[in-house]
Formats: C-alpha cells, structure tokens, sequence
C-alpha cells in the first residue's frame, strides 16, 4: 500500500471511485484513481480525522 492510502479512506475511496466507475482498462483505473488521490491529499471535502488535527494529509505532513 502506498504512503497516500494509509489511513482510513478506503470506505471513501469505494464509495467514490469504485462504486461510480465501471473500467475499461488499466489506464483509465490508473488516471481515475491518481485525480482522486490528488483530490483527497491536497482539498479534503471530507470529514477530517481529529488525529490528523482536522488537516489534510498533505498539510499535516508539511507540518510535521
């Protein structure tokens, strides 16, 4: 598992890639799946985790 997919969005990640997408090929799940890691590191409209003090995972990361 890669460094931006620890923590907890993996029932985000189904609901909002895996459940609104069918395939076609593995270039389309690769470029599908990098927007939304760029969407979920850097804007973070979701709810945010208190353990990361309510902070993206990139500004968490940049202040640690």
């Amino acid at each position: 598992m890669s460094a931006s997919m620890r923590g907890r969005p993996c029932g985000t990640f189904r609901r909002e890639v895996l459940n609104d997408y069918v395939f076609t090929c593995i270039r389309q799940v690769r470029c599908v799946v990098n927007e939304w890691l760029v969407k979920y590191n850097t804007e973070r409209p979701y709810r945010p985790y208190q353990a990361m003090k309510f902070m993206t995972p990139v500004e968490y990361r940049q202040a640690a």
